[in-house]
């Protein structure tokens, strides 16, 4: 399904590749498992989905993080629970028209904010990965995921890994987030999983 694959770092063949263990490399199951036990109209399923994983499990902890990490206390007030019930009773054409989203929103909006706010693009908050990986992060890429005291030797194929930084590097795809997952892994398991050395 098209949710899943756009939810996931890759596509399942290269995950296969890349990750030795297929417990892990397929995780596919879990966001399937969720869509399944939602409501029937694609629309209000998708939605389901992203309430029930992308929201809690990525986009609140990043705002709970950032926020905490400056001694403040933040509050969404569009996840009000009794906002959220309402929009859920909504049709999907009450929510999306064409390419156009949070239809209901904007018109609620339209006599409170100026008109070139309503109507811009969407602006997310990424970073530009690929410009870094085909630099400096690339070379910090080389000597930690490629190399041979990796800490995820075990867990990973290599020569994927090395390929995917070089179709990187030569223009032939953009993989800077799949590199990032695998540098922020290859680094957090250094920190966190390998034993500390005895200090003599």
């Amino acid at each position: 399904m098209r949710y899943v694959r756009l939810m996931s770092m890759s596509d399942l063949r290269l995950r296969l590749r890349l990750l030795r263990d297929d417990a892990v490399a397929n995780q596919d199951d879990y966001l399937l498992s969720v869509m399944r036990s939602g409501p029937r109209a694609p629309l209000d399923r998708m939605l389901a989905t992203d309430t029930m994983s992308y929201l809690p499990d990525d986009l609140m902890v990043k705002m709970d993080r950032a926020t905490m990490a400056h001694s403040l206390e933040a509050r969404a007030p569009l996840l009000d629970h009794v906002l959220v019930e309402f929009a859920a009773t909504l049709s999907p054409s009450r929510k999306l028209r064409g390419n156009v989203t949070k239809v209901l929103l904007r018109e609620v909006t339209r006599t409170l904010l100026p008109r070139h706010l309503l109507e811009r693009p969407k602006h997310g908050f990424s970073v530009p990965l690929g410009t870094w990986f085909a630099g400096g992060l690339g070379d910090l890429y080389r000597e930690t995921v490629l190399s041979p005291d990796a800490f995820l030797r075990d867990h990973l194929d290599q020569a994927t890994a090395a390929s995917l930084l070089e179709e990187h590097c030569r223009g032939l795809g953009n993989h800077g987030r799949r590199l990032w997952l695998l540098l922020s892994l290859e680094l957090w398991g250094r920190r966190w999983l390998r034993p500390s050395e005895v200090q003599a």
